[in-house]
């Protein structure tokens, strides 16, 4: 990376004290808040791979939620346990992608849906419905996938 080479910068601004905090991360494209507001997800790119952090509201990155060469359509559950994402890998040269939910409590990923494109993805208010719709360019396909 040169001097002149162009990449975001993120911090964090207390809007009560005006105090502008460094997250020292570069090259952030999202930043979604919990319904409560008390933590964020970030995504951003680390050199070709995209990855999503966990941070509290302060900032302070607590884990690493994902990463691969793609990740789209995080949202958050309205109980604040469960992130739904899209993420797409490469491994030994074979791609795959999947929409995933992550448990907040116990840290972990389950995959509930294979070879998935592009995505947004959006939670019924009940937590118990997500609609995601796909989109491979072109065209645009939606579906919803509940949970129990």
């Amino acid at each position: 990376e040169t001097a002149d080479s162009p990449y975001f910068q993120l911090y964090m601004l207390n809007p009560a004290t005006g105090e502008k905090k460094d997250m020292q991360m570069k090259n952030a494209d999202g930043i979604i808040p919990s319904p409560d507001g008390k933590q964020i997800l970030i995504s951003h790119w680390e050199g070709s791979v995209k990855k999503l952090l966990l941070a509290d509201a302060d900032g302070n990155i607590l884990r690493e939620v994902a990463e691969g060469t793609e990740l789209t359509g995080v949202a958050w559950s309205p109980d604040q346990r469960m992130v739904a994402y899209r993420l797409e890998s490469v491994v030994n040269g074979t791609t795959s992608s999947g929409l995933y939910l992550y448990d907040i409590f116990t840290g972990k990923s389950v995959q509930i849906a294979v070879n998935t494109k592009s995505a947004e993805i959006s939670w019924s208010p009940s937590g118990k419905k997500i609609a995601v719709a796909e989109q491979d360019g072109r065209y645009y396909t939606s579906s919803i996938i509940y949970l129990k």
